[in-house]
């Protein structure tokens, strides 16, 4: 997979920026530090280019003070925040909020979630077991997120969001045919091997299936 750049065709913007853990840092990597001992790491650029470097660190500084109030609208797109929560929530991304979270900022000056990166541990495939259940919330107690949850016109938000684009995809009848065991790999259409047999290989995170469903969030 590539990785995560500012380019006309991934990531257009000013600047990239990851949110992670101090322990996951690479010497010399530039950044500055975020809420809950959690740094902040330019991406692109770094700080040679001290214009945007500066701009971007503004940016997030504000957005963390805003942040607990209404007014962290004016620093972060709404929208961006709520599709990058749901898609972690929905896939239990273990990283999520701690590390490999990115964002960016536009050529407006906010700042946007995304995109998101590293679903190696996600969808039950984790190394910490009591988040690898698919019942319960698991952004509650993490920093950004947590404050974000404590929102109401976000939970609305994340509500409305999740009612529009559940159906047909991620409906109960639906995901109950990718969830079983063992389950098909197969579009709503049916799809079948060149044999003319349904496809039976299991379903993940990963897979074609599950890329198709997620992969339209964004439009």
């Amino acid at each position: 997979m590539e990785r995560p750049e500012l380019s006309r065709r991934r990531v257009q913007g000013d600047a990239l920026l990851e949110l992670t853990e101090r322990r996951k840092l690479d010497p010399g990597d530039e950044r500055f530090p975020a809420a809950g001992g959690l740094v902040v790491r330019y991406v692109e650029p770094d700080e040679a280019d001290e214009k945007e470097a500066r701009a971007a660190r503004r940016a997030v500084a504000a957005f963390r003070a805003a942040l607990g109030g209404p007014g962290w609208r004016a620093h972060l797109d709404e929208q961006s925040a709520v599709d990058y929560v749901l898609h972690a929530e929905l896939l239990k991304q273990q990283d999520a909020f701690l590390s490999s979270t990115y964002l960016h900022l536009r050529k407006d000056g906010m700042l946007a979630m995304g995109p998101v990166w590293d679903h190696d541990l996600s969808a039950g495939n984790t190394v910490a077991p009591a988040i690898s259940a698919p019942e319960g919330w698991l952004l509650t107690g993490r920093n950004w997120a947590s404050a974000l949850l404590d929102d109401p016109g976000f939970r609305s938000a994340l509500a409305e969001r999740w009612r529009v684009q559940r159906p047909p995809a991620w409906s109960r009848g639906c995901c109950a045919t990718w969830t079983a065991t063992p389950a098909p790999c197969a579009d709503r259409r049916g799809a079948t091997s060149r044999a003319g047999r349904r496809s039976t290989r299991p379903c993940s995170a990963t897979s074609p299936c599950t890329a198709r469903m997620t992969r339209r969030w964004r439009r």
